[in-house]
């Protein structure tokens, strides 16, 4: 009996996975993919490490499906942590070998024309910002953020409780005003 992969749950792909179904393993990557790049993205801020930790990623659950434990989290919920891991992983490594990538990313500052655009100034002073913040809460605003999971999925995701992703929240918003204050007036458009 084939299953409609374009209508099957997360769960049901993996079950197909599992069974080696390329099919399966593409919806499913077609899903998710763009999720795991966006918050390896405000993680990492590299594009080249981007595209390589996502690849890590889906090669894991490829190759190891039944990692993911039904009824423990949401899928999602679950591959954005494994996703965590693997950025948390690729900064250590790093830091092992030369400065890290945020460095880097504060240190380039030449713009290229597309940068030029007032939306893309304004987007890059907030990343910079984001950026400045200590790992635990850049994770945080990634997750609660742009990644938008409410506050008991992103604790789930950083393995905490609700009330340290809170505090984690908290601070990370008075530091990013604290950043952006000279900037405020115009990020906000006024």
């Amino acid at each position: 009996m084939d299953i409609d992969v374009s209508i099957s749950s997360d769960e049901d792909l993996l079950a197909q996975i599992a069974s080696r179904d390329e099919t399966a393993f593409t919806k499913l990557l077609d899903r998710h993919l763009e999720n795991v790049r966006a918050l390896a993205w405000r993680v990492l801020a590299s594009q080249s490490d981007v595209d390589d930790l996502a690849q890590d990623v889906f090669l894991k659950l490829w190759k190891n499906p039944q990692s993911f434990k039904p009824g423990k989290a949401k899928f999602s919920t679950w591959l954005y942590r494994v996703t965590l891991n693997a950025c948390i992983d690729h900064q250590r490594k790093s830091k092992a070998t030369s400065h890290t990538a945020l460095e880097e990313t504060i240190a380039d500052t030449t713009p290229t024309p597309e940068q030029q655009a007032i939306n893309t100034s304004r987007a890059r002073r907030v990343e910079n910002a984001i950026a400045r913040l200590p790992e635990r809460q850049r994770h945080a605003i990634a997750l609660s953020h742009f990644q938008e999971l409410n506050n008991i999925e992103t604790a789930r995701v950083m393995d905490t409780s609700v009330e340290a992703v809170e505090s984690l929240l908290g601070r990370a918003r008075r530091s990013l005003k604290s950043f952006l204050q000279p900037d405020i007036a115009e990020l906000i458009g006024k």
